[in-house]
């Protein structure tokens, strides 16, 4: 249901993604700045992400942030044009795989591995049948509610410092979410 009243995830997708990149930044991983507006080729801020000394050193991240942390490196290492600070929107791109034909919805499903190996969630076997079954995208994961309680303090935190972030930097998180959600879109499959 929430796949259909959220098109098939294009709203949360990008926010799951930011708070990734915020995460990263808050772990010393990368830095993200605000590129300044260009005269006439790039009339748009750009958000920059560059990864950090420590950034080498880190393999054991969970999947989002670790393929986010992966591509940022590919990029550096590639030195696209003259930088070797690709912006937000590259580097989702270069993150989701080519063949996506709704990335949004990989994005979140990632995300629910991701909780899945965490014990967030509980596989199921799916005892739909029919019509519910064909229409309904998939089984649904069951909530660890046992494990969601443990991690409670975790989930606030969260929330409380991505509000800082909004509260501190309002133009960066937006520019970061909107970067985010172009880079996801322009993943999208062309079918051909």
């Amino acid at each position: 249901m929430l796949a259909m009243t959220s098109w098939n995830f294009n709203r949360e997708a990008p926010y799951i993604v930011a708070a990734a990149f915020l995460s990263l930044r808050d772990a010393g991983l990368i830095r993200i700045s605000m590129e300044p507006r260009g005269k006439f080729f790039d009339p748009f801020h750009q958000v920059r992400v560059e990864p950090t000394d420590l950034a080498l050193s880190r393999s054991d991240l969970p999947a989002i942030e670790g393929g986010l942390l992966s591509a940022s490196l590919a990029f550096s290492i590639k030195r696209f044009g003259k930088s070797t600070e690709p912006a937000a929107h590259s580097v989702v791109r270069e993150w989701i795989h080519q063949t996506q034909n709704r990335p949004s919805r990989w994005v979140v499903k990632v995300a629910i591995q991701q909780g899945r190996k965490l014990g967030l969630y509980e596989p199921i076997v799916d005892k739909r049948g029919g019509i519910r079954k064909l229409f309904g995208g998939g089984p649904k994961p069951v909530y660890s509610i046992q494990h969601l309680a443990a991690c409670d303090d975790q989930v606030v935190a969260c929330v409380e410092r991505w509000r800082e972030f909004g509260a501190n930097e309002p133009e960066l998180q937006q520019r970061l979410i909107s970067e985010v959600a172009f880079g996801i879109q322009g993943r999208q499959s062309t079918g051909g």
